[in-house]
């Protein structure tokens, strides 16, 4: 939590690597990967959503 308050505050850039390496990024691809890369992270988590939101609906 550190690492991102400094960030934010002074301004500090990092790139992908030293990102990763400080723990405020989960993954670091090459930028023609971004985009099939983000893709498949969000499809696994995204076949829950359905469940999830039902489920708080009846919770609440």
């Amino acid at each position: 939590m550190a690492t991102v308050h400094a960030a934010m505050v002074t301004g500090r850039r990092y790139t992908g690597v030293e990102a990763q390496a400080a723990g405020l990024v989960d993954a670091v691809v090459a930028h023609e990967a971004v985009l099939p890369s983000t893709v498949a992270r969000a499809q696994a988590p995204a076949g829950k959503a359905g469940p999830t939101i039902a489920s708080i609906k009846e919770t609440v």
